[in-house]
């Protein structure tokens, strides 16, 4: 790992019980996104909470589980995905880190594109919306969200596991003229973004954590 801002992975510690693990990792995406919110470029970036699950919103699910069946991608047809639970203190750093990182030969950075979605239709018809995407290619990992009149939504974040949707990742780049992050959208003001003191500081000690 050569982009020095990203976050260790959060480990499971096999010895110890998942739920532990669990209410870890759900204790992070909780100071992360619902305590306090990353900021894009003076917008802050707020999470779905409907349909909410066990009490969690949705945006918890989608961002440590996958919908392996391709049923509804809703909460409840969601398992949980080790490698996106150990990767939850990703999605924040990106969005505040990705346009910030430093030229280095030894890292490609953060590729970003706009890429427009269709959205559901509705009484309105269908809605196109424009998503700003985040890729590290050698991380394997993309974070999705979209800029708002006043906020941003996440919309989703994983790690990318199989050959097949790396490259459906590297059309899509190619379609819409992604380049280095700290360019591609537009340039962040130096005081863009809001920074949270040690998390360390404000989580219980768990012994999976590491």
């Amino acid at each position: 790992m050569n982009c020095c801002w990203i976050p260790p992975l959060v480990e499971r510690d096999s010895s110890r019980p998942w739920s532990e693990y669990d209410a870890l990792v759900y204790s992070i995406f909780r100071r992360d996104f619902i305590e306090g919110r990353p900021v894009y470029h003076g917008k802050p970036v707020k999470i779905r909470y409907q349909p909410m699950l066990e009490g969690r919103a949705e945006a918890f699910w989608h961002l440590t589980c996958r919908d392996y069946d391709h049923k509804s991608g809703l909460p409840e047809d969601r398992v949980p995905d080790l490698e996106r639970c150990r990767r939850i203190r990703w999605p924040k750093a990106f969005i505040e880190n990705a346009e910030r990182c430093p030229k280095s030969p030894d890292c490609g950075g953060v590729i970003a594109w706009k890429a427009e979605h269709r959205a559901r239709k509705s009484r309105n018809g269908t809605q196109i919306r424009e998503r700003i995407k985040f890729y590290l290619e050698e991380e394997s990992y993309i974070v999705v969200f979209e800029p708002r009149e006043h906020y941003c939504l996440l919309i989703t974040a994983y790690y990318v596991d199989n050959d097949h949707s790396r490259k459906m990742i590297e059309r899509e780049m190619a379609r819409n003229h992604a380049e280095k992050a700290g360019g591609a959208v537009w340039a962040p003001p130096e005081d863009s973004f809001t920074h949270t003191v040690d998390e360390l500081s404000r989580l219980s000690p768990h012994r999976s954590e590491m």
